[in-house]
C-alpha cells in the first residue's frame, strides 16, 4: 500500500507539472455552454494525435500524466473536459441535460 501510495503523488506530481507546459482551449458550443479543453503541440510538426478522455465524475486533470507519456512518444496531445465537467462557465440551455443528449438543442 506504501508504494502505491508514493506511486500516486508520483504521477500527480508529472501531471501538475505537465499541465503547466499546456495551453487552453475554449469553445462555446450551440447551447451557449462553454467548453475547455488543455492541449500541447510538438515543437517538429506531426499529424499524431493523442486525445485522451477522463471517467465519469473527474476532469482532464486526471489524464494529465497520461498525456506526458503520450507527449514524450512524439504526439499531440489534446485533454478535454467533458460536457458538465471540468471548468464550466455557464449552464446548459437544452431542455434535456441528460449526459449525450442533444434533445431540445
Amino acid at each position: 500500500e506504501k508504494v502505491i501510495l508514493q506511486n500516486q503523488k508520483k504521477e500527480q506530481k508529472k501531471a501538475t507539472e505537465f499541465k503547466k507546459t499546456t495551453s487552453n482551449a475554449n469553445i462555446t458550443n450551440n447551447d451557449n455552454l462553454k467548453l475547455q479543453a488543455n492541449y500541447k503541440v510538438q515543437e517538429k510538426e506531426t499529424h499524431k494525435w493523442a486525445i485522451l478522455i477522463h471517467g465519469y465524475k473527474v476532469n482532464n486533470n486526471n489524464m494529465m500524466s497520461y498525456g506526458e507519456k503520450y507527449y514524450e512518444m512524439g504526439y499531440n496531445v489534446l485533454l478535454p473536459n467533458n460536457r458538465a465537467h471540468g471548468n464550466k462557465k455557464t449552464k446548459s440551455k437544452c431542455k434535456d441535460n441528460t449526459p449525450g443528449s442533444l434533445n431540445g438543442c
